[in-house]
């Protein structure tokens, strides 16, 4: 039988010379790359777990779109992870945080994700992303 764990991650997104870009975060291992994200702990909202994410793994701050913008699914710890997936405005990218000896962080465009990530469904996630949509829930203005 397969354990669940419920995660939440936050998908942090910014708009460079018209180009959209992902944050992405290195494992602890440092053999791949993903986005800030855990286990959501009892007492705890996903959307609450993904900003805590955001800080400790990438020292970030920022804030959600409240509403889940997609979901994936990976095997680990002899289970699945299920992780809800948020997309965050970046605020302030911190000097330091609670995770910066273990993982790196890495803004990169669409296209540079996909050849760094090796889960599909978060490519997936990230292959739906467009300027006019983020503009259309208020993550940013399209100038």
């Amino acid at each position: 039988m397969n354990i669940i764990y419920e995660q939440a991650a936050a998908l942090p997104v910014r708009l460079s010379s018209d180009k959209l870009q992902v944050l992405l975060v290195e494992t602890r291992s440092g053999h791949q790359w993903t986005i800030p994200k855990g286990i959501i702990d009892p007492g705890f909202t996903a959307t609450e777990t993904a900003l805590a994410e955001a800080f400790e793994e990438a020292g970030i701050k920022g804030v959600l779109y409240p509403k889940l913008f997609g979901s994936f699914s990976y095997p680990k710890w002899q289970g699945i992870c299920r992780v809800q997936v948020f997309l965050m405005k970046v605020q302030e990218e911190l000097g330091h945080w609670p995770e910066k000896y273990f993982r790196k962080r890495r803004w990169v465009d669409q296209g540079e994700s996909r050849e760094m990530i090796k889960y599909a469904g978060l490519n997936k996630i990230i292959d739906t992303l467009d300027p006019s949509t983020l503009a259309s829930i208020g993550l940013w203005d399209v100038k």
